[in-house]
């Protein structure tokens, strides 16, 4: 169950990170 919830963490924060990236490019 915990390395379950590590790797959503991770699924999770690599989205974010995307995301941000994304955001960041037009600047």
């Amino acid at each position: 169950y915990f390395k379950d919830t590590v790797k959503s963490l991770a699924k999770y924060f690599k989205v974010n990170t995307n995301i941000l990236c994304s955001l960041n490019i037009p600047k």
